[in-house]
């Protein structure tokens, strides 16, 4: 090498002295107890010198001639160096014939030396036709303090302060050089995968990376270079290229060599192709028939195979790998939720006792009536089922979802509805909800099937037993019954009769004098009706009346009283209210009465009273006889008896005033136990301008089940009387669909009469309905709510179920509104809305964050100070970094960064490999970089550019081989990247095709760590106009060594 430095650029052989110095550096300082290197085993030529001025001792150990085909080298080295000496000197490695030199190494170094010297190749050695030779030649002085060779006695008093010369150089020979060999094993993602039909074989999605790795293993009895080892793969694109050394010696220990025994590995990636339609044009190997996975019985499918192979001079070796696609498939889920209407069935059925009543005229009695109200059983009808189907990709890959369809048994196929339209592509973990309704003939139990298609044939299914319980709608589970008596209004006899009921009444019969009598005898008949309001079933009793009239007959003047009949009506406005729940209405009451014309009787008069008695049946008791005149005086009335024989008469007398002096005729009054009133013809009298003696219901009172009403009121003539009453939703026990439903009863009663009059107000409350959903609107998740009533609503946030916050909503009916949270959505458990208390809407959590992560870079570098993690972010805030081992955060600090300026940041745990470092950002992760192999100590490296005429060339020195990458950066961008084989103490040189002028530089990559960085030049490259061989030379500079800036 040293042959060749003046004939080099000064720059370049600043850079070879450099190699040559870390190289002596990383030697010399060694301790003496350091371990032996393997060639110690080779015959050694062992001296020792004595100082005479000191009798200090001095040991100097070298190789002896051996025969060897190894080139790792062999070591000299010193044992009793004295302090302040030096040793200077060169050990040269060269062809016996000194044809060519291969390595001059000088020496300059205090303390004892201990040196590895490397051979190179066996091939480069002198060929002596017999065997191979190498030789070293050693020129090495020993100063003392005062920089003066050192005089030595004893071994080589000729030779005072030199090593070397005098025999201790040494020749090595290879008589016999061996045949290598080698052997590879090739790995798809780690799975040897050599069969593609075999249990084993890896599945990996399309598009998914792929890692081949390739196993060199040296079987041969010699060292394979470097350099003559060369990987590929039958597949164009993949390219295996050195990743890590599995056993033995590493291969950056300075010689390159796969020795005997020994393990390489390489590596090549790329992205998993769809088998299923795998791409033209690419050189792929496929297997159509495998993928078992062993079973023979599995259909089989296309796998991927490709060979890697390993080259050597005069020998090759080859090994198959495979890989697979993964089965898509899906996993069907059903509910059937039933429905159907109960009615239940009624029987009525009315008698009356006595069915044939006799009366005297003016009696009444009391006629016992029962009605018998029976449930007789229920029908069942409106039978349905409905619910939801779930299709769920179960597989790591998307499937195409064909149909969906579904079948009740004994039924058939049933319509489907889904929201997406089929066929269409069902994603990894994603889910198809549909739905789906059917109306059913009965009751019975039956099995509802889904089925899914996907894929080409493929199917899937899933069942749900269609049971019914209870039913969902009851129709005419309780009854009412009211009662139309001779054509009357209907009255309420019972209500809310859910079972078996016998209802007794009374109904009471009158033999009034407004009846036709004939002959003294009036009849009539009495219908009576019940019905069941809700079926309108009914049933009638029938009841017979005999009234008996007796008669009087007199002389002249009568007497006479006056009286008045009522009726009475209740009316409501509105008879219906519908109210949503909050909302109240007023309902107006009136309540009519008509008075009747008035009636007179009873007029007296004085003179002969008979009574005929036309009842064959009874005798007619009577409780007095009264007469009046015409001049209005009552007479006075004597009767032989109170007892009027049945079919016979009585004759009284009296004597009485017309209590008025009108002219008029004489009427005579018998009055009957029972109560009944007779009066004689009128005979010659008159009562003209008389006024009655007695009225009867001239005015009534009027009273309301509401108290409320203002009542009771006094009515004296014909009117009505209003009121109004309030009816609000409030307080209210909804049924399950949001429903109330009521029959308010209000009823008014004539005091003296016992008449009444009923007014219903039927009210119907509801709960309004809504719906809700949130969105990520420009960073803010916004909820959106509709609902179907204007009017205050409450927004309701959840955390853990618990209310944790609240705000005021004014929706107007069927208009969307939106609204946020003032806290961090990510920690909600779900938004509810509420009307009045009542939940109306919700969506349930956990909500995703809205913000935008900003753009965060991770760069590791080797430092003095050990490994650095430079972060850079394109947002200025607080972020939190940690250090993660097996998904476990070990350590994590907290970091303010500036928007686009870096920050360096050490950590007490270990960020290598495998451990990672990951950025959180508001509670989310925007990046995670797995940790750089150790920072390798010791490692040196120098970088330096310069113009060339093609352009800008840089130039790359270590004292570790092995393979880099250099970047060429542009602030945190990677502009260009050159993969570098680099090997100890030889410079390589490389160009970019970018720009690499400054401000970009250039940094150097070892095992993911930087150690080294470079500005670039600061002008660009301008070809020069001279010829190289006028180009100026550099001074020669024999004992300076030039060593440019290195950052490690």
């Amino acid at each position: 090498m040293l042959q060749t430095l003046s004939q080099q650029n000064p720059l370049k052989r600043r850079l070879v002295m450099l190699a040559l110095m870390l190289a002596l550096l990383a030697i010399v300082t060694l301790p003496s107890g350091a371990a032996v290197h393997a060639q110690d085993a080779t015959p050694r030529d062992t001296r020792t010198w004595t100082d005479p001025n000191t009798s200090a001792t001095f040991t100097f150990s070298t190789p002896d001639i051996f025969n060897s085909c190894s080139t790792r080298g062999d070591r000299i080295y010193t044992v009793g160096m004295q302090a302040g000496w030096r040793l200077q000197g060169t050990v040269t490695v060269r062809q016996p014939s000194s044809s060519q030199t291969f390595f001059v190494i000088p020496i300059d170094q205090s303390g004892d030396l201990d040196l590895l010297v490397p051979y190179p190749p066996v091939s480069q050695w002198q060929n002596n036709i017999s065997n191979r030779e190498i030789h070293v030649d050693l020129s090495i002085v020993v100063l003392d303090a005062n920089g003066l060779p050192v005089s030595w006695i004893g071994d080589e008093p000729t030779a005072p302060g030199v090593l070397g010369p005098r025999g201790q150089d040494w020749d090595v020979f290879c008589d016999a050089p061996l045949t290598p060999n080698i052997t590879i094993k090739k790995y798809t993602n780690g799975a040897d995968a050599d069969d593609p039909t075999a249990a084993g074989v890896p599945l990996i999605a399309a598009g998914a990376p792929v890692t081949w790795t390739y196993r060199l293993t040296n079987i041969g009895p010699v060292d394979i270079p470097f350099t003559e080892i060369t990987v590929t793969d039958n597949i164009p694109g993949v390219s295996p290229v050195f990743a890590a050394v599995i056993s033995g010696d590493l291969k950056g220990d300075g010689n390159g060599l796969l020795q005997p025994n020994e393990v390489w590995e390489y590596s090549a990636t790329g992205v998993a192709v769809d088998l299923s339609n795998p791409p033209g044009g690419q050189g792929l190997v496929l297997n159509t028939n495998a993928c078992q996975q062993g079973n023979a019985n599995e259909p089989g499918r296309t796998a991927y195979t490709n060979i890697g192979t390993v080259v050597i001079p005069n020998t090759s070796a080859s090994d198959p790998s495979s890989y697979c696609n993964p089965v898509g498939s899906v996993a069907v889920a059903k509910t059937a939720i039933t429905a159907y209407t109960r009615t239940y069935t009624w029987e009525i059925a009315k008698r009356v006792s006595p069915a044939v009543v006799n009366l005297f005229e003016g009696q009444n009695a009391n006629v016992g009536y029962t009605v018998q109200v029976t449930r007789t059983g229920f029908v069942d009808s409106g039978w349905q089922v409905s619910g939801v189907i779930s299709v769920t990709n179960n597989s790591a890959v998307a499937v195409t979802l064909n149909s969906v369809t579904d079948s009740i048994s004994g039924v058939g196929a049933v319509s489907v509805n889904c929201p997406a339209t089929l066929p269409t592509t069902l994603n990894a973990g994603a889910t198809l909800v549909c739905t789906y309704t059917s109306a059913l003939p009965n009751g019975a139990n039956r099995t509802n099937t889904a089925t899914a298609t996907y894929n080409t044939n493929s199917t899937a299914t899933g069942t749900a037993a269609v049971a019914f319980g209870a039913p969902t709608t009851v129709v005419s589970d309780t009854v009412s019954v009211q009662d139309v008596y001779n054509g009357g209004a209907p009255e309420t006899l019972a209500t809310n009769i859910t079972g078996d009921t016998s209802i007794p009444y009374t109904r009471t019969v009158v033999c009034g004098s407004n009846l036709n009598y004939v002959n003294g005898v009036a009849t009539y008949n009495r219908l009576n009706t019940a019905t069941i309001v809700e079926t309108n079933q009914s049933a009638n009793a029938t009841m017979t009346v005999n009234c008996y009239r007796p008669s009087v007959s007199k002389t002249v003047d009568p007497d006479f009283t006056r009286r008045f009949t009522w009726q009475i009506v209740k009316t409501v406005t509105p008879s219906q209210i519908d109210l949503f729940d909050g909302q109240s209405a007023t309902a107006t009451y009136t309540v009519t009465l008509t008075k009747s014309d008035p009636i007179d009787e009873n007029f007296r008069v004085f003179g002969n009273i008979t009574i005929s008695n036309p009842n064959p049946n009874a005798a007619l008791n009577l409780s007095g006889v009264t007469d009046q005149l015409s001049n209005g005086l009552n007479a006075a009335v004597t009767c032989p008896a109170l007892t009027v024989p049945a079919g016979g008469s009585l004759v009284c007398t009296y004597e009485t005033n017309v209590p008025n002096n009108a002219d008029g005729a004489n009427t005579a009054t018998v009055t009957t136990t029972l109560g009944a009133v007779y009066t004689s013809p009128v005979v010659t009298y008159t009562f003209v301008g008389v006024q009655p003696s007695q009225t009867t219901l001239n005015s009534v009172t009027v009273t309301d089940t509401n108290p409320a009403s203002g009542q009771p009121w006094t009515f004296s003539s014909s009117g009505s009387q209003s009121y109004q009453l309030p009816f609000a939703c409030v307080d209210i026990a909804y049924n399950q669909n949001g429903l109330y439903q009521t029959a308010v009863n209000n009823t008014v009663v004539i005091t003296q009469t016992g008449q009444q009059s009923t007014a219903i107000v039927n009210l119907t409350c509801r709960i309004p309905q809504a719906t809700i959903s949130s969105v990520c609107t420009a960073g803010v998740r916004t909820w959106t709510v509709t609902a179907n009533y204007t009017g205050a609503y409450v927004a309701e946030f959840l955390v853990g179920g618990n209310v944790q916050s609240t705000t005021n909503l004014n929706l107007t009916a069927n208009t969307p509104a939106t609204f946020t949270y003032s806290g961090d959505p990510t920690t909600l458990s779900g938004v509810r809305v509420t009307f009045n208390g009542n939940v109306v809407a919700s969506e349930s959590g956990p909500y995703e964050s809205c913000a935008e992560a900003p753009s965060v870079t991770l760069t590791p570098r080797c430092t003095n100070e050990g490994l650095l993690w430079q972060v850079t972010a394109s947002r200025t805030g607080s972020y939190l970094a940690q250090v993660v081992s097996n998904g476990s955060v070990i350590e994590q600090t907290t970091l303010n960064l500036t928007a686009n300026q870096s920050q360096d940041v050490a950590f007490t745990a270990s960020s290598y490999t495998p451990n990672s470092v990951r950025i959180i950002y508001q509670n989310v992760q925007v990046i995670e970089q797995t940790g750089p192999e150790p920072c390798v100590d010791g490692l040196s490296a120098a970088l330096a550019p310069r113009c060339e005429r093609i352009g800008a060339v840089w130039t790359v020195l270590v004292n570790r081989s092995g393979n880099y990458v250099a970047q060429l950066m542009s602030g945190t961008t990677v502009i260009e990247s050159r993969n570098l084989t680099l090997t100890d103490g030889l410079d390589v040189d490389f160009q970019f095709e970018n720009d690499s002028t400054a401000p970009r530089f250039v940094r150097l990559i070892f095992q993911g760590a930087e150690y080294a960085r470079q500005n670039g030049l600061n002008e660009t490259c301008v070809p020069t106009a001279l010829p190289p061989a006028e180009e100026p030379n550099l001074p020669q500079f024999d004992k300076f060594i030039y060593l440019p800036t290195v950052r490690r």
